[in-house]
């Protein structure tokens, strides 16, 4: 399985180098030693925003995929754009899960400390920016 929000976040960049960087780890997972022939790739980044290059980004990666498909792998896209449209874009969003705010519940990622922290975090859609708590709320 292959996640490349991480790599787009540690770049800092969406562009069609971006979807090729992804193809060739693909590639190269599939390749010995490994062999890997079942592949996921999980769109998970941006978080609910949209833009013409993180789009791009994401039919790039897609269109790549094909040849791979019917070549010699079982690939996957899951593409999680809908889901964030969802939970931060629509009422009832993320309240329908149990969540009380879609902010984080530690402001700021450069603290030292848990000053300023939420005092129900499990009822706070991220934990830190961008980083969804993923054991659920509690209603």
């Amino acid at each position: 399985m292959t996640h490349f929000p991480n790599d787009v976040l540690a770049s800092s960049t969406t562009s069609p180098q971006t979807a090729t960087d992804l193809l060739a780890q693909i590639k190269q997972l599939a390749a010995a030693p490994t062999n890997a022939k079942n592949i996921v790739v999980l769109d998970n980044c941006r978080h609910g925003a949209h833009s013409p290059t993180g789009d791009a980004l994401k039919q790039g990666v897609f269109v790549g995929l094909t040849p791979l498909r019917s070549q010699w792998l079982n690939v996957a896209f899951v593409d999680f754009a809908p889901l964030w449209d969802a939970v931060l874009g629509m009422t009832p969003g993320f309240a329908a899960f149990g969540y009380k705010t879609p902010d984080a519940c530690i402001p700021t990622l450069d603290q030292k400390d848990l000053s300023g922290e939420c005092s129900t975090p499990l009822n706070s859609f991220y934990w830190l920016h961008s980083w969804v708590i993923m054991s659920g709320s509690t209603k």
